[in-house]
C-alpha cells in the first residue's frame, strides 16, 4: 500500500513584503484564493497576516492569522466571481465577529456556513438599481447557471420566489 500523497500547501505572509505594500499584498492573495472580496482595515500601516491554503478540488482549506480586519462581498464582487461560493468559517483561536445574516460572534470550536450566491441575488432582486435585469440574468450573474435552482434556493431560503421579492421591493 503507497503512502497517501501530501497536499500542496500555498502559504503567503505579509512579512514577505515591505511594510507599506503588506495590505494591499494581503487583499489581493484572500481575493484571489477565495472569490472577490473587498478588505478594510483603519490602521494599515500595522497589518500583518498569514494564510495557508490546501487546495483539495471541490474544497479549499484556509487558515488565517493575524490583525482583525473587515471582509465583505457586494453584488459586483459576486458577479465577478466566476464560480459558485460556500464558505465554512471555523473559528480555531480567540472570538471574533462575523457579519452574515445578522451579526454573530464566533467562538473558539464554533463553525458557520456562508451562502454568498443567495445573499446576493436577494440584494439584487430587492435593489432599484437591478429592476432592468431579468430574473435569469440575476440568477446569473449571481452564480446560478440553472433558473429553476435559482427559484428553489430563493423560495426556500426566504420563503419567497425571486418573482415576490421583487414586487415586494417595488411596492
Amino acid at each position: 500500500m503507497r503512502a497517501p500523497t501530501p497536499l500542496p500547501i500555498a502559504r503567503w505572509s505579509t512579512g514577505d513584503v515591505p511594510p507599506e505594500q503588506r495590505f494591499d499584498f494581503y487583499a489581493s492573495a484572500l481575493s484571489s484564493s477565495i472569490v472577490p472580496l473587498q478588505i478594510e482595515r483603519r490602521d494599515v500601516a500595522t497589518f500583518d497576516s498569514e494564510m495557508d491554503v490546501a487546495d483539495l478540488g471541490l474544497l479549499s482549506i484556509i487558515r488565517q492569522r493575524g490583525c482583525p480586519h473587515r471582509c465583505y462581498t457586494d453584488v459586483r464582487d459576486i458577479a465577478r466571481a466566476e464560480a459558485r461560493s460556500f464558505h465554512l468559517l471555523v473559528n480555531v483561536a480567540s472570538s471574533r465577529d462575523v457579519g452574515h445574516r445578522g451579526r454573530s460572534r464566533l467562538a473558539p470550536g464554533d463553525a458557520m456556513l456562508i451562502a454568498a450566491r443567495a445573499n446576493a441575488a436577494m440584494r439584487m432582486l430587492e435593489s432599484p438599481l437591478f429592476r432592468r435585469l431579468t430574473l435569469q440574468e440575476i440568477a446569473r450573474r449571481a452564480g446560478f447557471s440553472d433558473a429553476s435552482h435559482f427559484c428553489r434556493v430563493i423560495r426556500a431560503r426566504f420563503g419567497q420566489t425571486p418573482s415576490q421579492v421583487r414586487r415586494r421591493g417595488s411596492s
